[in-house]
């Protein structure tokens, strides 16, 4: 337990983060009354569409936006230390946030886009598709100089389905960014903040390459559409390399019908692949071949991409 009876609302805040649940989040802390933006740290190393909307937001409001290449840097460090702010709070950021920087406010919050401790690490958002869990959510945690090891304040989980793509699990996890801030909220305002340690077995996912989206002849028709899915538009996309073309597939659904062979086999006038336990999984959208620009093709148009009409 956290004591902050002494603390005065609103607590002056340092904000960590960009992407679309950092700036939600960002969005939600400034219209707080119990919070106050004093700070906001961009990363340096990514380029979004947010960074621009948030440091625009931030300079109009006359908060202090920095951007720095080394965390350790001095003046960096100093600047932190002069708003005299009460904790800072991190979504989404890309660098660890080293001790002598938490120290400045003595507490910090992570919100992490996984259930702790299964999924401590990088891309956890394309791990739980790939690993085809029924389940994800939000981890509200204190801040820590290690990567997602800190002890939880709140959960928010959401249930996963068949046809959720990494994009559509990702605006599920925003959507209920409020409630896991409201949560936190009445804690403060209540004079302490309750926290767990982190339970059961813990896992770090390392960081995706676009290399493992490639559907291998041994992945069942389960774990290829749980690749497709996992990294479908605006990620790279699953692939699979045929006759020395790699055929993207933005698109898939799976099915109980099965069949002899491999590879890709047309039905009905539809489309299918069949997987390493014989059954078929549909696919329902491909990229043009040899485009690097996404380009998808569905139906007729699919089926001639690949010389099956």
């Amino acid at each position: 337990m956290i004591d902050i009876s002494n603390k005065q609302l609103p607590l002056k805040i340092i904000f960590w983060g960009y992407h679309f649940s950092g700036h939600e989040t960002y969005l939600q802390l400034r219209k707080s009354l119990v919070f106050k933006v004093v700070g906001l740290v961009l990363p340096s190393n990514r380029e979004h569409e947010t960074i621009t909307t948030m440091q625009k937001d931030a300079e109009g409001a006359g908060i202090p936006v920095f951007r720095p290449d080394k965390l350790s840097d001095e003046k960096f460090v100093n600047q932190l230390a002069a708003l005299k702010a009460d904790l800072h709070f991190v979504d989404s950021y890309s660098k660890l946030i080293p001790k002598k920087i938490i120290d400045i406010t003595g507490i910090g919050f992570n919100l992490h886009p996984g259930l702790l401790p299964q999924y401590r690490g990088a891309h956890v958002l394309n791990w739980v598709l790939v690993n085809g869990e029924k389940e994800s959510g939000l981890s509200l945690h204190i801040l820590t100089d290690k990567f997602d090891e800190g002890p939880v304040i709140a959960y928010a989980k959401t249930e996963i389905t068949l046809t959720d793509t990494a994009a559509s699990l990702d605006k599920k996890l925003i959507k209920k960014i409020p409630e896991l801030i409201n949560s936190l909220e009445q804690q403060i305002k209540s004079g302490k903040i309750e926290f767990q340690d982190q339970e059961g077995e813990s896992h770090h996912w390392p960081a995706r390459t676009p290399k493992d989206g490639e559907i291998l002849n041994t992945d069942t028709a389960m774990q290829a559409h749980n690749k497709v899915r996992a990294v479908s538009y605006p990620w790279n996309g699953a692939f699979i390399n045929k006759d020395g073309k790699k055929i993207v597939i933005w698109e898939s659904f799976p099915t109980e019908r099965t069949s002899d062979g491999s590879g890709f086999i047309k039905k009905d006038s539809e489309l299918f692949y069949i997987g390493s336990d014989k059954k078929l999984l549909q696919i329902r959208s491909i990229n043009q071949i040899g485009s690097e620009d996404y380009k998808p093709l569905t139906g007729e148009a699919m089926l001639k991409e690949l010389k099956m009409n």
